[in-house]
Order: C-alpha cells, then sequence, then structure tokens
C-alpha cells in the first residue's frame, strides 16, 4: 500500500513509478523482509503493465486493495525466483572463473578475481587503486 499511496501523489514530473519501486523495495529491507536491495520489480511491473495499471485504478474506482496485494505478491514471487536463478548463475561463474585461472596457473590474486564481480565495472585507474 506504500506503494500505492506514493503513486497517487504523484510527487514528481518523472520517475514516479521507478521511484516507488525503489522505495518498496527499500521499506522490505527496512522491515527485514528483505536482507539486500536485490530484487528488480521492474522487471515484472513492466512485462505486465496492463495488470499493474488496472490493480492501481481499481483502488480508486473499487477501493479493492487486494488485488494490489495479490499484484505484488505474484511479482514478489515470480522475481525472486529469476533473481535466485541469476544469483546461482553468477556464483557458478565466480567458482569456474577461480578454477580456469588456478588451472593455468596464472599468477592473479584471488581478491583481483573478487573485485571483478564485486564491482563489474571497472578502470585501469580503479584496479590500480586496489
Amino acid at each position: 500500500m506504500v506503494h500505492y499511496q506514493f503513486e497517487s501523489i504523484h510527487p514528481f514530473a518523472d520517475g514516479n513509478g521507478r521511484t516507488g519501486r525503489i522505495l518498496m523495495i527499500l521499506y522490505l529491507v527496512l522491515k527485514k523482509l528483505l536482507q539486500l536491495p536485490i530484487l528488480y520489480l521492474s522487471e515484472y511491473i513492466n512485462e505486465h503493465k496492463a495488470g499493474y495499471y488496472k490493480v492501481l485504478n481499481n483502488i480508486r474506482t473499487k477501493n479493492d486493495r487486494d488485488g494490489l496485494v495479490y499484484y505484488m505478491l505474484v511479482a514478489i514471487e515470480q522475481q525472486s525466483i529469476i533473481t535466485t536463478d541469476k544469483l546461482e548463475k553468477i556464483t557458478k561463474l565466480i567458482h569456474s572463473t577461480l578454477q580456469k585461472v588456478e588451472s593455468v596457473k596464472l599468477k592473479i590474486p584471488y581478491g583481483f578475481v573478487m573485485m571483478l564481480f564485486d564491482r563489474p565495472y571497472n578502470n585501469i585507474k580503479s584496479l590500480e587503486r586496489e
């Protein structure tokens, strides 16, 4: 309902939807329902935009809050599955990269490889600092 309330006041000329979704994720983190803000609900909402607008409109026209709650629960469930899959793939990639580095006897420190995964956007200066 926090998301709907934010969307209703529509405080910005642009970006209200994105900001509202970020606030929703941060609220879940604040309430300790999510450990890290890694759930990307915008992906689900953008793929199911007609349903999203319908549930928001139904709150205004029919006072149907349950529709939004159900929609968001489905979004959270679906995105949790997708996020879990992505995290598993990243974990496998980290392990496989470390094995490849070790198998070819490269003298690349473990910390350097992990830094590439921690911060995938690097440049020479940032790598030199580390």
